[in-house]
């Protein structure tokens, strides 16, 4: 079924581009790969009516994918310390008619994460930290679908559009503890613009339907070999819901978000987003009549700004965005404590989270006869600051980056050829580790580690080359590879690897 779905998606703009002129493949795919060109991404990814303004032609990849990473260390226990995932993707946007666009992809990942520790439960960057976790940990294997697609269209002086997306994922390990999460994600959008002289201002919102669930079993006749504790952020958890009883939950989560926006109806010109979403999670006891646990509310503004000037010679853009997340968590008291009373009797809100993520970007594209060099440098800062009220604990971290990359794009008769490598530099700045010293050893040895490695400075070099034959006018086949090493303060490395071959038209 999976492979039907995706076939399908690469086979539509086959039957529907009978009327369209063929452009050059080769030329199509390096707009594609313009850093300048993928400027506004920022915005065309939060609205389908400012989608329409995103290409100015049909474009379409099937590939597939190997990724590889390897940590000496875990950077954060909860995600593994490795990763070997095959992969398989397609994506195509498609101009039906001087009015109208469509566009639509498929993924389908199948792989393993290795030695995932203090976490039980998929998607743990949403989540987090009402995740079910213990000290065994172990390898996960991982196998996931996603299906999206839209549709824009320009009537007068009004742009409309709607797209939706579903993605379904199934995580588990085959020894003891042994979690199985079984997750759905959909979401749906509707946007509207306003075209006004060279732009289109827009608004968009959409709403969001989450759900996981998940269990935790142990087979081995000698018993459980560890305790699932439910997390409440900062190593705290239930004591009274943890053992191997409790292991049987729930996660129900709905959202909505809204957003403002502006692109150029030719490109060039300046790009603009404001955005709202939230996101309100359940995690209940499935065991217990889906009782309540804890509740998460996450809050997260997304703001973006960009201008685009491209001419003859050379091209070139700015950009800045930033991204704020604050996550509230809403402990529920159950019960008098006897095992069959579980009612609720009132709630306390103890976590937050503050995160701020800003980064400011520039971009300088040299068209020369030989090729087209590209230089790229931006500058990052970011910080994180956890609390838990009582007993009390923060750990806090803020660091900055600076870097650049450095890219040439060569088409030659049928040949298309790009290079990339880059350097930053990411340095930390700001932090605080307060956990109490009686905290569980195993749990503060956890959170101590992290905090280390974490607020490590670190170099990171990465080099890309991508090279593609045209077939025909309007196809052409590639392999493209990606590097990516980081070297830490404690002499600690992480490698990742990616490796495509595809097909594109």
């Amino acid at each position: 079924m999976i492979c039907c779905s995706i076939l399908l998606v690469a086979v539509l703009p086959l039957c529907a581009r009978d009327e369209e002129p063929v452009v050059d493949v080769n030329r199509r795919t390096s707009e594609q790969l313009s850093a300048v060109g993928s400027v506004g991404s920022f915005v065309f990814d939060r609205s389908a009516a400012a989608s329409f303004f995103r290409h100015a032609a049909s474009y379409t990849e099937l590939w597939g994918q190997m990724d590889w990473r390897r940590e000496d260390e875990a950077f954060e226990p909860a995600l593994g310390d490795g990763l070997l995932l095959g992969a398989f993707h397609v994506a195509s946007y498609l101009r039906l008619d001087p009015r109208s666009v469509a566009y639509a992809g498929a993924d389908y990942e199948n792989g393993q994460k290795r030695n995932v520790c203090w976490n039980s439960t998929s998607d743990y960057e949403l989540l987090r930290p009402y995740v079910l976790a213990d000290s065994v940990g172990g390898d996960l294997q991982h196998e996931q679908y996603r299906f999206y697609g839209g549709y824009a269209r320009v009537d007068g002086r009004f742009n409309y559009g709607l797209t939706a997306s579903y993605r379904a994922q199934h995580e588990y390990r085959q020894v003891d503890p042994r979690p199985r999460d079984i997750t759905a994600d959909l979401s749906a959008d509707l946007s509207l613009g306003y075209l006004w002289g060279h732009y289109a201002v827009g608004l968009a919102g959409g709403l969001r339907i989450y759900k996981q669930q998940q269990s935790v079993a142990f087979y081995d006749q000698n018993g459980a070999n560890t305790s699932e504790l439910h997390f409440t952020g900062l190593g705290t958890f239930y004591q009274r819901y943890s053992g191997t009883t409790y292991t049987s939950v729930q996660y129900r989560g709905t959202g909505w978000h809204a957003s403002l926006t502006l692109v150029p109806r030719e490109r060039d010109g300046w790009y603009a987003l404001a955005d709202y979403e939230r996101l309100v999670v359940d995690h209940n006891l499935t065991g217990v009549n889906n009782v309540t646990l804890t509740t998460l509310n996450v809050h997260t503004l997304t703001a973006g700004l960009a201008y685009r000037r491209t001419n003859e010679r050379m091209d070139w853009a700015v950009k800045a965005t930033g991204t704020y997340v604050l996550r509230r968590g809403q402990e529920n008291i159950l019960g008098s404590g006897s095992n069959s009373d579980h009612l609720p009797l009132g709630s306390q809100t103890l976590y937050d989270d503050h995160c701020l993520n800003a980064r400011l970007e520039g971009i300088v594209e040299w068209k020369r006869p030989s090729g087209v060099w590209t230089l790229s440098p931006s500058a990052g800062y970011y910080w994180d600051s956890e609390e838990y009220e009582y007993p009390h604990r923060k750990k806090e971290i803020a660091r900055m980056d600076a870097g650049t990359t450095l890219a040439f794009t060569r088409l030659h008769k049928a040949w298309l050829w790009k290079a990339q490598a880059g350097g930053y530099y990411t340095a930390h700045v700001d932090g605080q580790f307060d956990i109490p010293d009686d905290t569980d050893l195993r749990i503060y040895n956890y959170l101590s580690t992290s905090y280390l490695r974490q607020s490590d400075d670190w170099a990171t070099m990465q080099a890309m080359l991508r090279v593609q034959r045209r077939l025909a006018p309007g196809t052409a086949v590639f392999v493209s590879a990606a590097y990516v090493k980081r070297f830490y303060g404690e002499k600690l490395q992480d490698d990742n690897v990616q490796l495509s071959v595809g097909l594109c038209f």
